[in-house]
């Protein structure tokens, strides 16, 4: 069970750039980060593509929020960034604990990425609580490779709550049922229509 909620964002010339460098569709990368508490790996499990993309379609070339790691995709054939966007993970969390000193262990990580038109470069780099890069890894990734496997889109029941504008036009919030059972949907539909309602009291949402 999934509610969705749209807010409505500003809509500049980057759209025109989304256009011409990406398909309206998903790219999703799946890694494992491996390691203790004083090393770390990063290996590529695999690829698939899903139709839609519905994250933002402005600012692509640039991370929102600092992270403790970031995933930026370049054009293969200038380098330039394409899209960027920084993340936190469970991986870095586990790494400062007790266990960690004893034994290594893996993690599934994985990201959504607009699905570019032409070859590009994806580099994932984690970062110390200071800033600094202490793992990087880098991999090609050709559009038209065979091993990019297309995936379904999720058959869970789901509803639109709030729609804010066009999807091309919007960020896409979705609330999960989690901890309900197929029972209480009708429940958990209405306590999403509340959560819902409280989010959009509030600046800046509430202009939407």
């Amino acid at each position: 069970m999934i509610c969705l909620l749209t807010c409505c964002a500003c809509v500049s010339r980057a759209q025109v750039h989304f256009e011409r460098d990406f398909r309206d569709s998903t790219l999703r990368i799946d890694y494992v980060f491996a390691g203790t508490d004083s090393t770390q790996r990063i290996a590529v499990d695999e690829l698939k593509s899903f139709a839609g993309w519905a994250g933002r379609r402005v600012n692509l070339d640039r991370a929102p929020l600092k992270g403790n790691g970031e995933i930026v995709m370049r054009d293969a054939q200038d380098g330039h960034v394409m899209y960027k966007h920084s993340f936190s993970t469970l991986f870095q969390e586990w790494q400062s604990s007790e266990e960690a000193t004893r034994v290594p262990r893996s993690f599934e990580n994985v990201f959504l990425l607009p699905f570019p038109r032409r070859n590009v470069l994806v580099t994932v780099s984690l970062f110390d609580n200071k800033g600094r890069t202490v793992c990087t890894m880098s991999h090609p990734v050709k559009v038209n490779d065979i091993l990019i496997r297309p995936v379904q889109a999720p058959t869970a029941p789901w509803r639109w709550i709030h729609r804010g504008s066009e999807r091309e036009a919007c960020i896409d919030l979705v609330i999960v049922a989690e901890g309900y059972t197929a029972a209480e949907q009708e429940q958990f539909f209405a306590d999403a229509k509340a959560a819902s309602d409280e989010i959009l009291k509030y600046a800046p949402f509430c202009n939407y």
